[in-house]
């Protein structure tokens, strides 16, 4: 019987372990090419390509002026692009620039027409009447709007008005050198016709400062040209000797008038006062308060003050009754600033009444006049 032999083919193993291997070799290179096209900018430490200079133009939601923003280079990830010195002009339809804001870098969403950076930006209304710095914001092209985050420090040009402080007429700054408003805030915010700084917010000027939770600054539609100032809620301004608060202060540039409402208060020295309402005119130097009026004066000043020599009563002291401070209630208080060449005058109106120790006087209508120069008054 013959035998049979069965031997080993190892060619055909090798043959069939070559194909095996080839095939591999294949798919990987093809895989890993298929990663690097799908996210060239997560592979192998690739950084994504730059897109070169970047320009757009979005108008506004209002139709009333074009949003223009660049930047000197643009990165695309994931529908975001990164703008390297981007600049955002905003234009009226006249031409006229009101909004000019820059940053070193941000981040641009071109599907919702949004701005976003962790990083500092800087911004001026187009006349430079405004001017602003902050850490952190946001914005969308179709507003324009605009917040920042914090360390917010802006400049605001009065333009020869006095906001805060004396109502007296500057002689110490050369005309044309600008009269600048100092804001700090932790927030701030802008849309058009109106900024708004929010969270502790203090305003310093040469005159004195003011502190209120927030402060609105009302401006004209068509420039962003500063028209009015209110500050809003715990408001104290102080200047020189005299401390004011109230819940609310309103003041217009163009009438230089500032409106305190809210139970205004304020102090000087020993003097104080009350109100409904305490308006305050720089131009004319005057000083208006209405409603329940009240205020409490040195009885031994000059002025106002001293006009009213209410006598004690025989056994008490002279020293004792002049040290007694003089009360008067009014429905109105008017007061006219004297001048060197002109005299000036507190009026009482309305219900008047005079309280000293137990001196008494009421009538309808009191007038101090008051001595060129700032000297004694005269009923």
């Amino acid at each position: 019987m013959a035998r049979s032999k069965t031997f080993a083919r190892p060619r055909v193993d090798f043959t069939l372990a070559a194909v095996v291997l080839s095939k591999a070799q294949w798919v990987i290179p093809v895989f890993v090419a298929c990663l690097v096209a799908a996210k060239p900018s997560q592979t192998l430490g690739q950084t994504p390509a730059s897109t070169g200079q970047f320009r757009i133009t979005e108008k506004s939601a209002d139709s009333l002026r074009t949003s223009i923003l660049t930047g000197t280079d643009s990165v695309l990830v994931d529908g975001t692009l990164t703008l390297t010195d981007p600049r955002l002009v905003t234009v009226t339809d006249d031409g006229k620039t009101n909004l000019v804001f820059t940053a070193s870098e941000c981040f641009y969403d071109q599907d919702k027409k949004t701005i976003r950076s962790p990083g500092e930006l800087s911004l001026s209304t187009g006349d430079g009447q405004m001017q602003l710095k902050g850490v952190g914001f946001s914005g969308n092209l179709a507003g324009p709007t605009l917040r920042v985050f914090g360390s917010v420090e802006a400049r605001l040009d009065k333009k020869s008005r006095l906001p805060f402080g004396q109502a007296q007429q500057k002689t110490d700054t050369p005309s044309g050198e600008p009269e600048l408003l100092q804001i700090t805030s932790r927030q701030f915010e802008l849309e058009p016709g109106q900024a708004l700084f929010s969270g502790s917010v203090l305003v310093k000027d040469a005159d004195g400062t003011l502190s209120s939770d927030s402060i609105a600054v009302g401006m004209r539609e068509d420039d962003w040209e500063v028209q009015k100032i209110r500050a809003a809620g715990s408001v104290v301004l102080q200047a020189e000797q005299i401390k004011t608060t109230s819940e609310q202060a309103d003041y217009d540039l163009l009438s230089g008038l500032i409106v305190l409402k809210g139970n205004p208060n304020w102090t000087m020295s020993e003097r104080s006062g009350r109100a409904n309402l305490l308006m305050i005119h720089r131009d004319s130097q005057t000083v208006n308060a209405e409603g329940d009026v009240y205020m409490k004066l040195p009885a031994g000043a000059k002025g106002e003050g001293g006009f009213l020599d209410f006598k004690g009563r025989k056994k008490e002291p002279s020293k004792a009754v002049e040290g007694r401070l003089l009360e008067i209630h009014s429905n109105i208080f008017l007061f006219q600033s004297p001048t060197e060449e002109n005299i000036g005058f507190a009026r009482y109106i309305g219900a008047v009444r005079l309280t000293r120790g137990e001196g008494r006087l009421q009538c309808s209508f009191l007038n101090v006049r008051l001595a060129k120069g700032g000297g004694g008054g005269n009923p």
